[in-house]
């Protein structure tokens, strides 16, 4: 029997009149309510982890547009921080690991010793946040999500963001066998992570693996598929009905290995791939879920009608959740989001 919630109707039964959307990172910096709200606390991280802050920017986008979910706004590095790994967000270098040190922020990751405080605020605030959406927004699914353990694991290594993570990849060619036992690590606690946020009410988890593409095809089906395909068969025994989103970014082809190994609902596609590619070979086996470029938001003159028809022309016969290839830009404008929506929600797919 189908709910109030166009987002999971389309993925259990199928296309509806209307196409579900949302935006990643639809919560942050482009909205002027996030920024008067980032200005109460000294840190991103302080913001991440008070359960008031988390509501009220969670929320703050189906206040503003016409979305089908909130997903809730935390961070992809929780679980190391979880593990007592010191942690910061400096402007112009988004997280840093402050321990300078790789091997002490291994070591740390393989005592696996955890603050629980951590987690337990991410779930107060998942808890607050389905208690307004029950009330107030009760058509809106609500989405959880980690980081996947290959993307974390280059964060912890490498010890900040970087264009390539070298020295992810050098690690796991020197010492094969510590790599994978780190992976196997973080995918153990991304699981127990996830189980609480499920224990909370989200409906939807979502798995970034926003660094995947830098792989080749023997480590990609190690080191993201394995992770991934565990993950979301454990998330399934523990919660039958669950939706499991996963986003192996910057893929290309081996997007097709990928859904074959890994029992995804809902399989999130990068702008760079081809729409009738991803027609053809993935969506019959998951709902897919994009893939507009996000630039298009920051461009003055963009035929934004012209964009999201196409895509909504090429997907629309199926199960599609309309989104950005990535995350929404900081400085992307308020109006052109307004404009997306628009265009999905005009678009009849019966035609």
């Amino acid at each position: 029997m189908s709910n109030n919630k166009l987002l999971i109707n389309e993925v259990v039964y199928g296309p509806s009149q209307t196409t579900p959307i949302w935006f990643m990172r639809q919560a942050g910096r482009y909205l002027k309510e996030y920024m008067e709200e980032k200005s109460k606390h000294k840190s991103f991280l302080d913001m991440c982890l008070n359960s008031d802050s988390m509501k009220e920017i969670t929320l703050q986008p189906l206040r503003r547009f016409d979305l089908d979910a909130a997903i809730i706004f935390s961070d992809i590095l929780i679980v190391p921080l979880s593990m007592k790994l010191k942690l910061d967000f400096i402007k112009g270098s988004g997280p840093v690991f402050l321990s300078k040190d790789l091997d002490e922020r291994l070591n740390q990751v393989e005592k696996s010793e955890e603050a629980f405080d951590v987690y337990d605020k991410v779930f107060e605030g998942i808890r607050k946040i389905k208690e307004e959406i029950d009330q107030k927004h009760k058509s809106k699914a609500i989405i959880g999500f980690a980081g996947s353990p290959f993307t974390v694991a280059c964060y912890v290594i490498q010890g900040r963001g970087d264009k390539d993570f070298s020295e992810v990849r050098k690690l796991y060619f020197n010492d094969k066998k510590r790599f994978l036992r780190i992976i196997e690590i973080l995918t153990r606690e991304t699981i127990k992570y996830l189980k609480g946020q499920i224990d909370q009410g989200v409906e939807v988890v979502k798995l970034f693996d926003s660094w995947s593409g830098i792989l080749a095809e023997d480590e990609f089906e190690e080191l993201v598929i394995k992770p991934n395909q565990k993950i979301v068969n454990e998330l399934k025994n523990y919660k039958k009905n669950i939706i499991t989103n996963t986003f192996p970014k910057g893929s290309g082809v081996k997007y097709k290995r990928f859904l074959e190994m890994v029992d995804t609902d809902i399989i999130a596609i990068d702008h760079t791939m081809p729409k009738e590619w991803v027609r053809d070979n993935l969506q019959g086996k998951a709902t897919i879920q994009g893939n507009l470029d996000n630039a298009i938001l920051l461009a003055e003159n963009a035929d934004i009608k012209g964009e999201v028809t196409k895509i909504l022309d090429v997907f629309s016969k199926g199960k599609f959740i309309f989104n950005l290839g990535h995350g929404i830009l900081p400085s992307s404008m308020v109006e052109k989001v307004e404009e997306v929506v628009k265009v999905v929600r005009e678009y009849d797919r019966r035609k």
